[in-house]
């Protein structure tokens, strides 16, 4: 009985702690929530869910993955791992420069060989439209070096602390309290 009164103390401490104890997450920061076991053959629910963190329960998560769509209600039960978003990615900028150096390097390319050439001419086009022919195979390539070079986003591991528990009925009017402990 002193043991059923203890749980039952429990699940009411657990049901008053606000958000902020459950998760050190902020609402409003990115957060990606790993699902135990997605749905079979769902698209709609992928291994992994993110999106910007809008609430947090005792039971639930509340992730909005899109602008226009409306947040995604995720059980704590189904979710394996949390992780939040501590740096953004990179990889557009590094495109960038990198295509940026691609350009770079095909307007050397073209100066330095047209520099040797007797009558100042690069294939007989001019150095202009040479610099373009080159810069659509360097551009390209540059940007894709530089992509994947940049460092990608930076993830780290939120503590689920949360305390679970279930009260059900049992044969001939039992009353059975279940309580599982995440840490």
């Amino acid at each position: 009985m002193l043991a059923l009164l203890v749980m039952l103390g429990w699940a009411a401490c657990a049901a008053a702690l606000p958000d902020a104890e459950l998760f050190d997450v902020p609402k409003g920061a990115v957060v990606r929530a790993t699902l135990v076991e997605p749905r079979l053959g769902s698209l709609t629910t992928p291994k992994s869910v993110t999106g910007v963190l809008v609430g947090v329960t005792s039971t639930s998560i509340e992730i909005k993955c899109d602008e226009d769509d409306a947040p995604r209600v995720l059980p704590l039960a189904g979710v394996e791992r949390i992780e939040r978003r501590t740096r953004e990615g990179c990889r557009n900028h590094g495109a960038m420069i990198g295509a940026g150096a691609g350009v770079l390097a095909a307007t050397v390319f073209v100066l330095v060989s047209e520099a040797g050439d007797d009558d100042g001419e690069y294939l007989d086009i001019g150095a202009g439209p040479a610099i373009a022919i080159v810069s659509m195979v360097l551009a390209p390539a540059g940007a894709l070096v530089g992509a994947l070079v940049s460092p990608g986003a930076r993830w780290e591991p939120v503590a689920m602390e949360s305390l679970q528990v279930s009260v059900a009925g049992g044969p001939g009017g039992d009353v059975r309290v279940g309580m599982g402990w995440k840490f």
